[in-house]
Order: C-alpha cells, then structure tokens, then sequence
C-alpha cells in the first residue's frame, strides 16, 4: 500500500490535471507559487505535455535512472519546464540552491 505522502503528490497532480482540463490554464494557487519562485517564466502561457515513463543508463551501464515527470509544460519560446509534486516546505536552503538548476 503506498504511503500518505506518495496519495497526497498523486492527489495534487489529479487535481492540477483536472483543473487545466476543465479551465485550460493552471490553478491560482500553483501559478503564484511558481511565480513566486521562478520569477522570470510566465506560468500563463503554456502547453502542457503529457509526461512518459522514461529510462536512462549512465556509467556504461552500471546505473539506471528510471522515472516519470509529475507535469511538462511548454512555454511559448518553446523551453519546458519540468514539475514534481512534493509534499513538504521549501528550506532555506533549497530555497538558495533553486539557482543551480
């Protein structure tokens, strides 16, 4: 049986999903958020994609990164952005590694 915290991020991405589906943009709550964070992207004009399961082999072989993107979105200039759902709080030290990426 999964784990609260695995229910609580499929929940968030039903509802994410239904919403765009029914409203063709993302909910308030969300855009603000990534706003907030990723200030220079323009989270009200995109395409969503629908994310696949992908595999990928590093280290002639020896490592396998198997996984699937919780949503894809495609802005204007045609660059994506990629989104997991998490259940937990932003630290501050993630908050100052958000650069990086």
């Amino acid at each position: 049986m999964p784990g609260i915290v695995s229910q609580v991020d499929a929940y968030a991405k039903r509802v994410v999903n239904t919403h765009w589906q029914s409203n063709g943009f993302l909910p308030s709550w969300l855009t603000s958020a990534l706003s907030g964070s990723f200030a220079g992207l323009n989270f009200h004009s995109i395409r969503p994609i629908n994310p696949t399961r992908w595999r990928l082999s590093l280290f002639g072989n020896r490592c396998e990164l198997v996984g699937e993107a919780d949503a894809i979105w495609e802005f204007l200039d045609r660059s994506w952005f990629i989104g997991d759902y998490k259940m937990a709080s932003l630290t501050q030290t993630q908050e100052r590694l958000l650069p990086l990426y």
